[in-house]
Order: C-alpha cells, then structure tokens, then sequence
C-alpha cells in the first residue's frame, strides 16, 4: 500500500513545488508588461566602490591612459558613489636621513 502511495505524493509534491515558481514568474511578466506600457525603468544595478573603480580604470587604460589613470578612476568613482573630500591633516613631518653603517663598525662601538 506504502509502496503505491509514496511515489505518487512524490510527483504531487513535485508538481506543487513546481506550479509555485511559475506562479510568482506569472505574477512578475504581467507587472513587468504594465512597467514597460507607462514608461517604467527599473534602477540600474547597485554596485561597490570596488566594482566602480575597477571599471572607471579598465576604461581609462583601455583609452589608452598611463599612471593617471588611478587618479582619474579614484575622482569618477568618488563622485558617482558621493564620497566627501576629507580635509588634509594638519602638522608637521620631519624627514630625517639615517646613514647605514656596516656591521664591523658597529659592532666596534660597542
């Protein structure tokens, strides 16, 4: 009896799972048919800053651009995903030069 009744709630449970994800595409064609009739444009995709700087550069090296090219791709995805300027930080940096000295010497100060 078992044997009899499994496969067929199989294929019923199939047939159901199935029949719901037509549904919901059922449901979208006929929003997205009325969208296109008034003009809707849905938003373009989301992307990351990272995504934005990648593409800004390949365009600029494949326009033939050199080293500026990060800047450029750096200002176009700054603006596009609206990042402020930070302001500079103020103070003072002192560069000093160090000499090297080779082992021995150093060692014979010791």
């Amino acid at each position: 009896m078992f044997t009899l009744i499994l496969p067929k709630a199989l294929i019923l449970l199939s047939a159901f799972f199935l029949s719901a994800c037509t549904m919901k595409q059922a449901i979208k064609t006929p929003v997205n048919i009325i969208g296109g009739l008034f003009g809707y444009q849905p938003p373009p995709p989301q992307t990351t800053l990272l995504e934005e700087l990648t593409q800004a550069y390949e365009i600029c090296v494949g326009a033939g651009g050199g080293d500026e090219c990060v800047q450029e791709a750096y200002a176009i995805a700054k603006q596009s995903k609206n990042i402020p300027e930070k302001p500079l930080p103020t103070g003072t940096v002192i560069v000093r030069e160090v000499k090297e000295q080779t082992a021995g010497a150093s060692s014979a100060g010791k």
